[in-house]
Formats: C-alpha cells, structure tokens, sequence
C-alpha cells in the first residue's frame, strides 16, 4: 500500500459531519492525543472549523487538548501525552543526548550540554500540510513530541554569531572562525545570501578573509572557495509542553476581533535539554590558544541567543527567551593534565527496598505499571483497579513510590548507568547559569597548559 492510500485510510477511519462526531472524535481514549487532531483537520473545509477549535465552554475541541497549564492536564490533554511519551524517549536514550564517546574523538573536542527553561514562550513552523490551524508547533515525527531541530539551532546560533561579528569585529580572523565553526557561507559560489550580506558589512577585510580559508586547506588563490562543514555538531532539543498562542487583529473602526489567528507553542515554563559537540578538523594544527578562542566565541553566542535575541519564530516579538537560571550545566573536554573545579554533584536518592517490584534493573518503570498518571505511571484509579493483580504493593506504598519516581527517578537512573562505568578521563566543568557559563572560557584558559603538544 503506497503512502497516500495509508493518508486515505487515516481520514476515513473517523468522518467529521456533524458537532457529537467532534465529541467522540475527541473523547476517544483509544486514539493518542496527536491523532485525534489530525483526524479534527477535514473540519477546517466545513462549517464546523470553528467549533473543531475552539468549542463551546465545557465541550471538549483543539484549544482544550491543546493545553499549556499544568493544572489543566488531563487524560485528554496534549501536555499529558507528551508526559507519557517523554518517560519512553528516556528510556530509549532520545529525550536527552548522550554524551560521546570522547575517546574517539580529535584531542580539544568538547561536549557541552544544560537543561533551560524558557521566560517566554517559543514558536516554530512545522511543516506539517494538512492541520486543524495554520500555525502548528514543529514535532518530532513519531512520538509527535514538540522540538527545536539541529538545523535551527545551527542556524540560529549561526546568526546571532555573525551579527555579533558584525557589529564587534568585522575582522577577516573573526569570519575565518565563523566559517570554520559553522561550516560553508550560503551563496558564495552565487553571489548571495549569506556570503554577500557579510561582505557587504565589512567590505574591507572580504578579500583577505578568502584568501585566509583557501590557504587553511591549501588551496591555490586561483581556484575556488573550498566546501567544508563546521566544527560544531547539534543535536534536537525535546520540550515537555506544549500550549497555544492567540492574535485576534481588531477592526480599527469597531475596535472589535476580526478573526482569531492561533499558535501553537511550546509555552514559558517549559523545559529542555540544549547539546552541543564540537571536533577540531584535525589534531595536527590545532592550538590550547585556538580552542580558547573557539570556546569563548561560542559560549558568547550562545548566552546571547538564549536569552537576548531568542530562538524559534517571531523573536523580535520577544518570544523564544530563556530564563538565566540553568540545570544540569556540564562541559567536557578532551584534554590531558587538567584538574577542573567542578562541583559536588548531588546523590541520588536510591528507591526503597519495596518499591524495586516495580522497577526495572536500569531504574525505569516497569511496563505493567506505566499508564495514564503523572509522569507515565498507573494513575490511582488505574491502579486501583488491577494493582494487586500485577503484583504490586498497597494502594499508600504505590503513591509513596509515585512520589520518590517523579523525584528522583531520572538521577537514580544516571547512577546505575554510570556506576559500573571507569571514571571519566577528561575534565568537565559544571554550570548554573548562562553567566556562569559566559565566564567558562577564562576558568578553561587557566586550566589548560599552552605547551600542551598531541596526545
């Protein structure tokens, strides 16, 4: 059966003609949040499309399953699946990077990675065709989860590191470490984009920048611009929210709302996991000074995306900000002979000895016992109903362990990953801040030794 029959077959499984069939469509436990929306979309080309988004007070339609407040979650909401979805996405390494295996990687490679939470909300287009309201949120393509993409982190990172080039260097050096960082300028071999934008900026050092890149990979002043990637390598970054943004134009006769226009978003409050690995080109020509420079040119662009140009759509609307404030903070780098200040890191806390029924020997969950509930677990009706069946403690002791599992679940299961592992080789530097963060390099720059020769 070839894709558009599938497409066919989804629209068909449940037809949208009258108000009850959007009740049920939407009531319908059996199908997952994401496609109960999708299967609301053939409203849009029916007089129903409004009341498919909005609804009436106490009915149930898009705008109520797609919900930002977390006292607002319930078996039908979109938060709540996303809740579930996300405990499968840990268990399966996705929701949270990994961090490389280092020793195969170039001498100066560096691992960075912290958990954010955003201060305004952030909106992205997904390219989803065919949808209940213009705008939806960018998801991931199974789990249907809400995501900022490597390639819009690359890009947006990249921007805000030419901008600032642009108005505190304009230096040939300076653009020979953005090209060299990021990768091949869009439009060099056109006369376009990106490439122009910049020698338009900063006309003077155009010329000797071109001439600095060809001689890094010995390339003749005759020939041309060479094609090469970037230093940096991204990584997708998964929110646990989703929510739903609204512009309503007026009338400037009436002052009264034309028509709605809905966002999706991933609204503030929301969090996730930011990562991001750098490899040298090589390990023959690299320097303790050029990893210095590279660090400290990065972490600036990045404090500076988070939180004063945003990320997503609409910044300059302000939206796509992060709060200061930062979790999780770590950065390691493939270097000998350097002792890092890092802090203590918090123990977890181990599950008690009647709560191991439930768990698994790597800490997750077992299968039996996940469901609707907070944090993907059986919810108490749930477990009230076939708890004792599965071999499972008293009503009381499922609730206490619910409690420990929320809390502390996801450091036990660190733990037991890394406790059976050598201790890690290379230094790492811990953060709390983007401040902290900023003021990286210099703590680095101290610790690294100049004469350093390859490994």
């Amino acid at each position: 059966m070839n894709s558009s029959n599938k497409t066919h077959d989804l629209w068909n499984y449940r037809k949208i003609v009258t108000e009850e069939d959007i009740k049920q469509l939407l009531g319908d436990e059996k199908i997952n949040v994401p496609s109960r929306i999708q299967l609301l979309t053939p409203a849009v080309a029916t007089d129903l499309k409004d009341h498919a988004r909005s609804g009436d007070r106490g009915v149930v339609s898009y705008m109520s399953l797609v919900d930002n407040a977390d006292t607002k979650k319930t078996e039908y909401s979109y938060s709540k699946y996303i809740e579930n979805k996300s405990e499968i996405m840990k268990d399966i390494g996705v929701w949270k990077p990994v961090i490389p295996n280092m020793e195969i990687l170039p001498r100066f490679s560096w691992f960075l990675q912290f958990k954010f939470i955003l201060e305004k909300s952030m909106t992205s287009k997904d390219d989803e065709i065919f949808y209940i309201i213009d705008n939806p949120v960018c998801k991931e393509k199974i789990f249907k989860v809400p995501m900022y993409p490597a390639s819009s982190w690359k890009g947006r990172l990249r921007w805000v590191a030419s901008k600032n080039w642009i108005e505190h260097d304009g230096s040939a050096e300076g653009r020979l470490r953005l090209s060299l960082l990021f990768g091949d300028e869009t439009g060099e071999e056109g006369g376009r984009g990106l490439s122009v934008y910049l020698d338009n900026a900063h006309n003077e050092s155009k010329a000797q920048y071109r001439k600095m890149l060809k001689q890094v990979f010995g390339i003749g002043s005759n020939e041309d611009m060479p094609h090469h990637a970037g230093k940096l390598y991204f990584y997708p970054t998964f929110f646990n929210r989703i929510g739903l943004e609204v512009i309503n134009p007026h009338d400037r006769k009436t002052r009264a709302g034309t028509k709605p226009i809905y966002f999706e978003c991933v609204p503030m409050g929301a969090d996730g996991h930011f990562s991001l690995l750098f490899v040298p080109r090589d390990n023959s020509d690299y320097s303790v000074i050029g990893v210095i420079q590279d660090i400290r040119f990065t972490l600036k662009a990045l404090s500076d995306m988070f939180l004063l140009y945003g990320f997503g759509a609409k910044t300059s609307s302000g939206f796509g900000v992060a709060k200061p404030d930062l979790t999780e903070g770590n950065i390691i780098l493939k270097a000998v002979g350097i002792e890092a200040n890092q802090k203590e890191i918090e123990k977890p806390q181990p599950p008690e000895e009647v709560y191991e029924k439930y768990l698994n020997e790597n800490g997750s969950v077992k299968e039996e016992f996940r469901g609707s509930g907070k944090a993907g677990l059986l919810s108490s009706p749930e477990y009230h109903e076939k708890g004792n069946q599965l071999g499972g403690g008293g009503f009381k002791e499922f609730g206490r362990f619910k409690q420990w599992y929320v809390k502390s679940s996801e450091r036990w299961q660190k733990h037991l990953k890394s406790k059976d592992a050598p201790a890690p080789e290379w230094p790492n530097w811990t953060f709390s801040s983007f401040k902290e963060l900023a003021e990286l390099a210099e703590q680095i720059e101290k610790s690294l030794n100049p004469q350093e020769g390859p490994r």
